[in-house]
């Protein structure tokens, strides 16, 4: 019966499924081989996983420089960031619904509404022609009645203010304190609008905020404790790794409850030895410990803990993930 180096020699596992290193998500290519992760951890640990990529610092280096789905660098798999509210300074300030992809703001099809006037502005892509506008935004109201808004509150729009965004799903973003809301007959104000909007919204090349927050908590610290004890098996061997040493950090793994010892170093700094937006782990033994320094996106720095009593011989060694160039393993070897 082959182990797990998580779930160990827990009944009824499998071994079909492969274990990427580092997640194929943020670019990861190489796998643990055959027997060294069970399906059913694999399985548990994406819900993690999901959370990892979409809602950590994790997910802000992937809109901003990649790379997409499972890992790939073509432009049509990009990561986009939530729809948000984006600002472009003024004066006046305008704000409108967007995303994040590849550090470039792409603003919705959306109308902006002031209820106190009635005013009602269209914004459309760039690249839909003026003649097919107005069919191309009836197009859009007709679906609008069978979508479910998604609202995103700010208050740095007037209380009278409203932006209704257009994508695969329906967004509304409004003041804190307003209860506007999409209804059938406002769907009919608007198609009556149409012929009356100003312009379609042609895309500016000029500064643009947001706002968007990064999750550091018990999803991130896991998974990232998780690629740090994948990497030490494929540097020591599936044997080494099912030690006992290794079990508090393992049973976080599984199972969570009190960190052992995995921690964000708060201050972002760039490893000039190492390609722009790689990752790379750094493993060495101080005072009896057995550490590692998982760094994504040659920036965002995590101290892992994998022994707090480690007595063995241990030459230091780094693990680099240059996703850009599709390149990974031991750049660096003691």
């Amino acid at each position: 019966m082959s182990n797990c180096i998580y779930y160990r020699d827990r009944p009824g596992l499998t071994f079909v499924q492969s274990e990427h290193i580092i997640p194929a998500g943020i670019g990861g290519r190489h796998t643990l081989p055959k027997g060294y992760v069970s399906d059913q951890f694999n399985h548990d640990i994406s819900k993690l996983e999901l959370g990892f990529m979409r809602e950590s610092v994790i997910a802000i280096g992937r809109q901003m420089v990649g790379p997409g789905k499972r890992g790939s660098v073509k432009p049509a798999d990009v990561t986009r960031s939530k729809v948000m509210l984006v600002s472009q300074p003024g004066p006046p300030e305008s704000f409108f619904l967007g995303y994040l992809a590849l550090g470039t703001a792409v603003a919705l099809p959306q109308v902006r509404i002031d209820q106190s006037t009635g005013n009602k502005e269209w914004t459309l892509p760039a690249t839909v022609p003026a003649a097919e506008a107005d069919g191309w935004l009836l197009n859009l109201l007709a679906g609008a009645s069978g979508l479910k808004p998604s609202y995103i509150s700010s208050d740095r729009l007037g209380i009278q203010e409203a932006i209704i965004g257009f994508d695969d799903r329906l967004y509304i973003a409004r003041h804190p304190g307003s209860s506007f809301g999409l209804s059938a007959q406002l769907i009919e104000d608007l198609r009556a609008a149409v012929g009356q909007s100003s312009a379609p919204y042609a895309a500016k090349n000029q500064p643009i905020s947001f706002s968007q927050a990064a999750v550091v908590a018990d999803d991130f610290y896991r998974v990232t404790a998780k690629i740090a004890l994948n990497t030490l098996a494929l540097l020591k061997g599936k044997a080494f790794v099912l030690d006992a040493a290794f079990d508090t950090l393992r049973r976080y793994i599984t199972t969570g409850g009190q960190n052992p010892g995995v921690v964000l170093i708060p201050k972002a700094q760039r490893y000039p030895q190492f390609p722009l937006h790689a990752h790379h782990l750094i493993f060495g033994v101080s005072a009896g410990k057995l550490a590692c320094n998982v760094c994504f996106y040659n920036q965002f720095t995590v101290n892992v803990i994998l022994s707090n009593q480690f007595t063995a011989v241990f030459d230091p060694a780094v693990y680099l993930c240059d996703w850009r160039q599709k390149t990974e393993g031991w750049p660096v070897r003691h």
